[in-house]
């Protein structure tokens, strides 16, 4: 029997990872049943939980996978590069995100079983804040704490309206104004507009 390459198997499982996010995304976790996962991965059910021993374990790699994919983001670039992936990100991929807090958040066995993996994604965040600060991105009086969670908030919110709308309108002005604030100004929203006319002035044409 030929050996399997461990690239061949990597992406074997990457494959079946992308295919059951598309499921969770589309149907939620509980609808996700054994028949839709089947259906979305292309492989029987017995080629799925020979990998993942239970549909929780099959979730938990998806969103690992995720959170690696979110702290590479966090890692490299400045905060308006991390926004703007954010701002179009995959609305499959935003829509699991939110599943992911909806289940950390009401269900206590995923919450125990996914509070450790969110390290990884917040060290990530303090390494970005860090970069930021030295580059004067940051104001001197905003602690790195409050600039983590509130480059989080808005990154939360920019993926929250990739996944209901599947579009972030006005996104470029919305990340300027959120790097200008976190920097301690806001950006200038003059340039390039007409100047308003002055109160009490006539109309284009000259009438009253």
């Amino acid at each position: 029997m030929p050996r399997v390459s461990q690239d061949y198997l990597e992406a074997q499982r990457a494959e079946l990872l992308e295919g059951a996010r598309r499921c969770f995304a589309a149907h939620g976790y509980e609808e996700a049943t054994v028949v839709r996962l089947e259906e979305a991965t292309g492989r029987s059910r017995g080629a799925i939980f020979h990998h993942f021993p239970t549909k929780l374990d099959l979730f938990l790699a998806v969103l690992e996978r995720d959170a690696e994919r979110e702290a590479a983001r966090w890692e490299t670039g400045s905060v308006a590069d991390a926004l703007t992936g954010l701002a179009t990100e995959d609305p499959d991929w935003a829509t699991v995100v939110i599943e992911q807090s909806r289940r950390r958040r009401t269900d206590p066995t995923f919450r125990a079983r996914w509070s450790h993996r969110t390290n990884l994604v917040r060290s990530a965040l303090a390494t970005l804040v860090a970069r930021e600060r030295t580059a004067a991105r940051v104001a001197p009086d905003v602690p790195d704490e409050v600039a983590a969670r509130f480059i989080s908030v808005v990154g939360d919110g920019l993926l929250l309206q990739q996944a209901i709308l599947g579009a972030v309108p006005h996104a470029e002005e919305v990340i300027a104004l959120a790097t200008s604030a976190l920097g301690g100004g806001f950006p200038d929203r003059s340039a390039g507009r007409a100047a308003s006319p002055p109160a009490g002035a006539g109309s284009p044409g000259g009438g009253a």
